[in-house]
């Protein structure tokens, strides 16, 4: 087997239950900074998606620290033809060191 430096990016696959991703996920997610693209497959996107992808951008905080990540793509997956429902994948890719700073820095007066 082929050893992976320490230094490789990871991308993380999630695909939680209609109840979306569980707080210690989150912040497992939000905390390992080796993670830097995150594509998060919903079958709740007006639901849980929404409160999942608030808690992985928003800045950080003592429950959900390290640096926020940022959506790039989102596209909707028809799996059920002639039905209301409709799957989406999300793409987050975490902010920058540069990218936060710019964001969450204080204006001057």
């Amino acid at each position: 087997m082929k050893i992976i430096p320490k230094s490789t990016p990871i991308v993380a696959v999630v695909d939680p239950a209609r109840d979306g991703l569980h707080g210690t996920v989150v912040k497992t997610l939000r905390m390992n900074e080796k993670i830097q693209r995150l594509v998060y497959v919903s079958c709740n996107p007006t639901g849980t998606l929404v409160r999942d992808g608030g808690m992985l951008c928003a800045p950080p905080t003592k429950r959900y620290p390290g640096r926020p990540f940022k959506v790039t793509m989102a596209q909707p997956v028809d799996m059920f033809p002639l039905t209301s429902h409709c799957e989406m994948v999300m793409t987050f890719d975490r902010m920058s060191v540069e990218e936060y700073n710019k964001c969450h820095s204080k204006k001057d007066g």
